[in-house]
């Protein structure tokens, strides 16, 4: 069986780091999914993660405010707050369609990320992280049920319930580091 565990940054195959010759292989929040997306941190466009991280969704939740669109009834700011993902999440929740189109394109280009991993790697499992895990993993689902090949519509998507799993992956990378390098 063969299992993959995936985070922004991180893949985990059949319980060995996937490193690369330069420790620097599988930048997953860099594939791109759009050739003239949105500009990415990195330098590039297109990224997942100009799509569906934290820092892009706070990008858009500062424009849905600065245009109005974002606090529903029952919403607001506290004075001096900085508009966050946080609120853009909550403005889904509570039914904001603006809110809704971006988390569902987010959720959207990272399940076009995946699927091309699945069709790559084709584990069995694949393991959400973070705190936007919960958040796109049903929306993730089925979009990989409606759009995946056969074979990648098998794996078995869970949340991963670590609460801090960033700092154990870059643990574990030191640990692989220091102790497989052969100088």
């Amino acid at each position: 069986m063969t299992s993959a565990y995936l985070n922004w940054w991180r893949v985990v195959l059949d319980g060995k780091l996937i490193h690369g010759s330069n420790f620097c292989a599988a930048e997953l929040g860099h594939i791109k999914v759009s050739m003239d997306g949105p500009d990415c941190l990195c330098g590039s466009q297109g990224c997942l993660e100009a799509y569906c991280s934290g820092s892009a969704l706070t990008r858009e939740a500062k424009a849905l405010h600065a245009d109005g669109q974002l606090l529903v009834d029952g919403m607001t700011l506290e004075p001096k707050e900085d508009v966050s993902a946080k609120h853009l999440i909550q403005a889904y929740k509570t039914g904001n369609e603006k809110a809704k189109a971006v988390i569902e394109l987010g959720a959207k280009a990272m399940s076009t990320g995946i699927i091309s991993l699945l069709h790559t790697l084709n584990p069995s499992k694949l393991i959400l992280c973070g705190v936007l895990g919960p958040l796109y993993a049903n929306m993730i689902r089925t979009y990989i049920k409606d759009h995946g090949l056969p074979s990648a519509t098998k794996v078995d998507i869970i949340v991963s319930e670590l609460h801090e799993p960033a700092l154990l992956g870059a643990a574990s990378l030191v640990l692989e580091y220091t102790t497989r390098r052969t100088y």
